[in-house]
């Protein structure tokens, strides 16, 4: 084996390995350590040729791949599906280079890019989900630092948030022709779940006697954070589930089954358009 030096990296506030690889490049690694004798543990169990297979991986499309593994186990299927995107879109502008050469400059003209393409919530929505996947990659030791903590996320000007009055929502209820999607967009309205949480409930979630209903983490369904929660019924919601309670078969069945997320927002919106007109932003706080 090559001679391999230690060193202490100031900058990153970390020990650091230097040595010459098969290839007959100089190289370096990290040790993850700031105790010195603990980097000499690093050092002794350390060998080139496997630190030199899992640097093959450590690329931006190697990252990508073994990323999207992870977030299958953690995320909503929406979330993965979303960061599949970002991700592929992001290799898409840099090449597939080793993760610790992406650099500022490569995110913040990938950033710009976007605003020009698309929108500045799209830029920041990327920067969001990518400094994220950069911070597991730091965790796992891929890359010393996150090059996103040094880049500047981008800014969207400020605006009122937008809300409707529970006079104007009932005008817009009034207005979707379909009675599930009337139904879901009030439970949405009353109680600010999602709209996948609220396609995502079963019966056995609803506590019609107690006036709670549990938003819970399932086999097939994931809450977007990931945590657990109980919500309060009010006279409304209570009113309106004990109504739909009359036509369950069992416990287990889902309480609105065989709608699609997508057909229920856009019943939403076409009924707000149509009350408020077609240049009417449509409020956030429903159906998201």
């Amino acid at each position: 084996m090559e001679q391999i030096s230690l060193f202490w990296h100031g900058k990153r506030g970390l020990y650091y390995l230097s040595f010459k690889s098969p290839d007959g490049l100089r190289r370096q690694a990290s040790t993850g350590c700031r105790k010195k004798q603990d980097a000499f543990r690093f050092l002794n169990s350390f060998k080139i040729a496997e630190h030199d297979k899992r640097t093959e991986a450590r690329t931006v499309a190697g990252f990508t791949k073994e990323y999207l593994i992870y977030s299958k186990g953690v995320h909503t299927f929406k979330t993965v599906a979303v960061y599949g995107d970002v991700l592929k879109s992001f290799l898409s502008h840099t090449g597939n280079k080793a993760l610790d050469k992406v650099s500022v400059k490569d995110i913040e003209t990938y950033l710009s890019n976007l605003r020009e393409r698309a929108s500045v919530w799209t830029a920041k929505k990327h920067f969001i989900h990518l400094a994220a996947a950069f911070s597991k990659a730091v965790e796992w030791r891929y890359i010393p630092e996150n090059p996103f903590t040094q880049a500047e996320k981008p800014k969207v000007p400020e605006q009122d948030a937008p809300f409707v009055t529970p006079e104007q929502f009932r005008f817009i209820v009034g207005a979707i022709p379909n009675e599930s999607a009337k139904d879901i967009a009030t439970l949405a309205f009353f109680t600010g779940l999602r709209l996948n949480e609220i396609l995502s409930l079963h019966w056995s979630a609803i506590d019609l006697p107690a006036g709670v209903l549990h938003v819970k983490n399932t086999a097939s369904f994931r809450t977007k954070s990931g945590r657990q929660r109980s919500v309060p019924m009010n006279a409304e919601t209570a009113l309106l589930l004990s109504r739909l309670s009359g036509n369950r078969i069992n416990e287990s069945e889902d309480v609105f089954s065989g709608i699609r997320s997508e057909f229920a927002s856009k019943q939403f919106k076409k009924a707000a358009r149509l009350i408020f007109g077609t240049d009417t932003k449509i409020p956030a706080f429903v159906l998201q």
